[in-house]
């Protein structure tokens, strides 16, 4: 299953982007069905979005048709670390040039919130003795475990030799990639 949080929208787009139809009903009382399972359809406006993005004040959906994609077969997840904002930027965008297609999440951790999580849970790359100021979670998902993974490994080489990132941690299986924190 595919979790919906926000995290992947790096690899799956925004709640938005995915909803495919929607019957509305609008405040005259009308029924608008706009169901289309046709993702390309440029005959006029795209009213779905406007009625989304209007969150009911133009009309109440009572039906929504999601794109729902399959959850790919091969899942990496490296926890970093860098100094700067300015380094998290940096590998954020070496990132989406260099994993294209694999990368599924990209999210970062201030200092506050590490020192947060920190005191309830012992993380990696905080356990007292390193001092980061934002930690960064990596996740690739494909087809090719070993292809995702050569490109991770080349990502992480590329980001540590431009000093980008200090530390850092890579799951070396899907168990550790299911173990919370």
């Amino acid at each position: 299953m595919v979790d919906c949080r926000g995290q992947y929208y790096y690899r799956f787009g925004s709640i938005h982007a995915n909803i495919i139809g929607l019957e509305v009903v609008l405040p005259n009382g009308t029924i608008l069905d706009l169901m289309s399972t046709n993702r390309k359809d440029n005959t006029g406006y795209d009213l779905k979005h406007l009625f989304v993005g209007a969150e009911g004040t133009l009309g109440v959906i009572t039906k929504v048709a999601l794109n729902c994609p399959r959850l790919p077969s091969a899942r990496n997840v490296a926890f970093l670390a860098c100094n700067s904002f300015e380094s998290v930027c940096q590998t954020l965008s070496l990132a989406k040039e260099k994993l294209g297609e694999v990368l599924a999440a990209f999210e970062f951790m201030d200092k506050q919130v590490l020192d947060q999580v920190a005191s309830e849970k012992t993380i990696p790359l905080t356990d007292g003795k390193k001092n980061h100021n934002f930690c960064i979670l990596v996740e690739t998902l494909g087809s090719d475990r070993e292809h995702d993974m050569e490109k991770l490994e080349s990502f992480l080489e590329q980001a540590t030799d431009a000093g980008h990132v200090v530390d850092g941690i890579l799951a070396q299986d899907t168990r550790q990639v299911s173990v919370s924190m």
